[in-house]
């Protein structure tokens, strides 16, 4: 769209849309990996990165995980083995910074499996039938 206001051959733009909703690809019982799409109105202007918020899904509060996001995917890590959280992204490009998409469904980080045996129950266990033979 031109406009007489920005001058002969210059375009206005705008901030991004809403970036679509994210979408669980993997996850392990502390790290979750999702990607997104770019926003279908990227305001005339090529979207420059993203930021990724995160909260458990029983909370209210957006904490944010990083606002300098270069690409449409991130592995989320230090999170709590057994417990659902939800994520939504936002988008910027040279006017700003546009709307937050709408967040995932609740997404559950996979339970801890925990050894049957620790390194030193291993070794004992291969040093009793070492000297056992």
């Amino acid at each position: 769209m031109e406009s007489p206001a920005a001058g002969p051959g210059k375009k206005l733009g705008s901030k991004p849309g809403r970036p679509e909703k994210p979408v669980a690809r993997d996850s392990s019982d502390t790290e979750i990996y999702i990607t997104w799409a770019v926003p279908r109105d990227e305001g005339n202007c090529t979207t420059l990165g993203y930021a990724l918020e995160f909260k458990k899904a029983d909370e209210d509060d957006w904490k944010l995980i990083l606002n300098n996001i270069e690409h449409e995917y991130f592995v989320i890590r230090n999170l709590e083995p057994s417990t659902f959280y939800q994520f939504r992204v936002q988008a910027y490009n040279k006017f700003g910074w546009g709307e937050h998409g709408m967040p995932t469904e609740p997404i559950s980080t996979k339970l801890k499996v925990r050894s049957l045996y620790t390194s030193s129950d291993i070794r004992c266990f291969i040093i009793i039938n070492v000297n056992c033979n």
